[in-house]
C-alpha cells in the first residue's frame, strides 16, 4: 500500500472579508473576524510565510485546489494520521 507524502490537517484561521455592501453606518458593522475551518493535505515549503493545503493529491504527486493561508492568520492546526491507501 502507498502512503501519501503530505499529511492531512485541519486549520482554523481568520479570513479577510467584505463586511458592507454600499453605504453602511459603522455601528452596523460586525466587529468579529470571519473564522474559517479548512481541511486538506499539508504542503510544506510551498510558499514562504504561508500554511498551504491541497484538497486532493494523486499518486503522481499532483495537487488540486491549493489554499495558502498567511501564517499570521492561523489560529489552530490539528494534524491527523496518514493511513495507507490502496493502489
Amino acid at each position: 500500500m502507498a502512503r501519501l507524502e503530505a499529511h492531512p490537517i485541519y486549520v482554523e484561521w481568520k479570513d479577510a472579508h467584505g463586511i458592507a455592501h454600499g453605504w453602511t453606518s459603522p455601528d452596523e458593522i460586525e466587529p468579529d473576524p470571519a473564522i474559517i475551518h479548512s481541511i486538506g493535505y499539508h504542503l510544506p515549503d510551498l510558499k514562504s510565510g504561508h500554511y498551504c493545503i491541497g484538497q486532493s493529491l494523486d499518486d503522481s504527486g499532483n495537487v488540486d485546489s491549493v489554499l495558502c493561508i498567511p501564517v499570521e492568520m492561523v489560529l489552530r492546526i490539528v494534524t491527523f494520521g496518514n493511513p495507507p491507501l490502496p493502489r
